[in-house]
């Protein structure tokens, strides 16, 4: 499986990837999907990151960011989503777009914050935005409905950043139950320090060239 810049060619796969998710679930509350020359459009757009996971020649899913508000103050944050051919999930698929994505927006500026809503229930998600940095803001309750169903969706939120903005570091409980600051961007990084001095202030030898 490689992870490559969506474009023109990829679009028929990714309209029907997510017409299906559109048309069978409550992951997006569009009820059907979008031809795939909206589609070409996005990903001629640039304006954000837009990436899809290729295997075998066979598009098994896609990651991008969009606009969150269309309010000029609201620029720096952005919208993610990601979605995975049914057939493809369970094999991270999903965790290796957003580390692309997510990464690809680290290091643009001007970007200091990415949001993703998520309707509940769906662990799934959940477990792959908290293992990407999400944190959980809070939910709103019954806001669309859907499949003769009512859904709540729960709303996250990752700061963006270079590392020497501390954009990444967060409070972690030790096992121990004291506090430290890590940097969720290095935290598996064995040449980051496991306990570095606080504060934090910069990630030692990630500052940006």
């Amino acid at each position: 499986m490689r992870i490559e810049p969506a474009t023109a060619a990829h679009a028929p796969a990714i309209a029907a990837i997510y017409d299906a998710a559109a048309r069978a679930t409550p992951a997006t509350f569009d009820l059907e999907g979008h031809a795939p020359e909206w589609w070409t459009q996005v990903t001629n757009d640039h304006a954000y990151p837009f990436f899809v996971a290729v295997a075998s020649g066979a598009v098994l899913g896609f990651a991008r960011a969009a606009e969150h508000k269309v309010k000029p103050a609201y620029s720096t944050t952005c919208e993610t989503s990601v979605y995975v051919a049914e057939e493809a999930r369970g094999r991270g698929v999903g965790g290796a777009l957003y580390d692309v994505l997510l990464s690809e927006l680290d290091a643009t500026a001007g970007r200091l914050l990415a949001v993703a809503g998520i309707t509940l229930p769906n662990p799934a998600s959940i477990a792959l935005h908290e293992s990407c940095g999400f944190s959980l803001v809070g939910t709103f309750h019954n806001v669309g409905v859907k499949l003769d169903q009512r859904w709540d969706v729960a709303w996250y939120e990752r700061p963006l950043g270079l590392c020497s903005t501390c954009a990444h570091q967060k409070l972690i409980q030790s096992g121990r139950g004291s506090t430290f600051s890590m940097c969720l961007r290095h935290r598996t990084d064995p040449a980051f320090p496991k306990y570095p001095r606080l504060p934090v202030r910069t990630c030692a030898g990630h500052e940006p060239g």
